[in-house]
């Protein structure tokens, strides 16, 4: 039982947003590798999937902001706002990135509620 409660004191809330982030990626790459692997009369479906896979990928980066402000101590409040912000808009905007938006919902609950 103490090393669980060990291991949480290193826990970190960016921690979330980086698995959701890796997460993300492989799902972004394996929508962007299904196109590769049609055939010539399926074109237009692998044209619409290869671009399904970039919006995927492009929401790993718009985790970036958050993730850098929730590994700093002295910008973890305004990083925790702005990772529940940056999840609820991206959620609305793109609905292909609801995995690094409910990561970066629950890591910024995460550091406002725990301060970690």
């Amino acid at each position: 039982m103490k090393r669980i409660g060990n291991w949480f004191r290193r826990f970190r809330s960016w921690y979330i947003i980086l698995t959701g982030m890796i997460i993300q990626f492989l799902l972004g790459c394996i929508i962007f590798i299904i196109p590769s692997i049609t055939t010539y009369k399926h074109a237009m479906s692998g044209l619409v999937g290869l671009f399904m896979g970039f919006i995927t990928i492009l929401g790993v980066f718009f985790g970036v902001i958050p993730l850098l402000l929730l590994a700093f101590k002295k910008t973890r409040k305004i990083g925790s706002l702005v990772s529940i912000i940056f999840g609820i808009i991206s959620y609305i905007v793109f609905p292909l990135w609801i995995i690094i938006s409910i990561f970066m919902v629950i890591a910024g609950i995460i550091a406002l509620w725990k301060g970690i």
